[in-house]
């Protein structure tokens, strides 16, 4: 195929933008895309950014198979856009200004992810992976209760020692219809919510691997609906964890050295069993509803 490029001045596709072979260097400011966007060459970002700003829904993204993004940001009030097909990886950041984000393929965002003036929507099936290897901030920063959804949600330290940091000002929620994970391949990860307090919901399980460190809303709800896995460390930071499945056969697995602060049982017909490491809470065991049984020691 050939080779195209926009050069360095901002360009707009007022229509759709297909890549059918061939590379395209996209500019090193901004394109701006305004319908339905298909690769099925190569498109080279150059260290811009893509702004989608469409202001209808049943926009598609098909991003190909080797065209990672840079930066990528959804600018268009009633604007809807869905990932398919191939599965994208922005290198830079992921910014929602206005409009609605889908998909139906996982996202891998390297940058940060958060809003710009006002708050668009993230409604994400599939798992959302933020997966860094400098410090970053996610989540909703605009003083709106914008709430994003995602079906799994993946914190990644991919190298070094990042902490990954709750943004401030925002009042949204961050709701994870599945499971939420914090993995790494580099030395460590911080996955920071003690500092700007967020509601995290998490309806299925948690769980936390070697190296990485969960801290969590001093006194903003968290919930899990599912089981809890701790082999890393978790930072109570004060606050109450509420588990509120409504099902039996959940567990918790505390970790070494990870105490509770306050922790609630609060799921009526839910069953929860405490197993592989004993459990500490600092503060107060709260049984609303539900059943709890334990394997091992567990001191309050």
């Amino acid at each position: 195929g050939g080779a195209w490029s926009f050069g360095a001045n901002s360009a707009e596709v007022n229509n759709d933008f297909t890549i059918t072979n061939g590379t395209v260097t996209a500019p090193s400011t901004t394109l701006t895309l305004t319908n339905n966007y298909s690769n099925s060459g190569t498109l080279t970002h150059n260290s811009g950014t893509v702004t989608f700003n469409a202001t209808s829904t049943g926009k598609t993204i098909n991003p190909g198979t080797s065209s990672p993004f840079n930066n990528v940001n959804f600018n268009g009030s009633g604007g809807g856009w869905t990932f398919q097909t191939n599965a994208p990886t922005l290198n830079g950041d992921l910014i929602m200004i206005a409009g609605t984000l889908n998909s139906s393929v996982n996202i891998t965002v390297n940058g940060n992810v958060q809003c710009s003036v006002t708050c668009g929507t993230i409604n994400v099936g599939n798992t959302f992976i933020h997966s860094v290897a400098a410090n970053r901030s996610f989540g909703t920063n605009v003083a709106v209760g914008t709430n994003w959804t995602f079906n799994n949600l993946t914190f990644d330290g991919s190298a070094n020692s990042p902490v990954v940091t709750f943004n401030g000002t925002g009042t949204g929620q961050t709701i994870v219809a599945g499971n939420l994970a914090l993995t790494k391949s580099g030395t460590a990860l911080t996955v920071n919510d003690t500092t700007n307090n967020r509601i995290i919901d998490v309806d299925n399980d948690i769980s936390l691997a070697s190296g990485t460190t969960l801290q969590a809303p001093p006194s903003a709800s968290f919930t899990v609906g599912g089981s809890w896995a701790n082999a890393g460390t978790f930072t109570h930071s004060s606050g109450t964890v509420i588990f509120n499945a409504t099902s039996t056969g959940k567990t918790i697995n505390a970790g070494t050295a990870s105490p509770f602060n306050n922790v609630s049982f609060n799921g009526s017909g839910g069953g929860w069993t405490v197993q592989a490491n004993a459990a500490t809470m600092n503060g107060d065991l709260l049984m609303i509803a539900g059943t709890l049984a334990s394997s091992v020691n567990i001191s309050v």
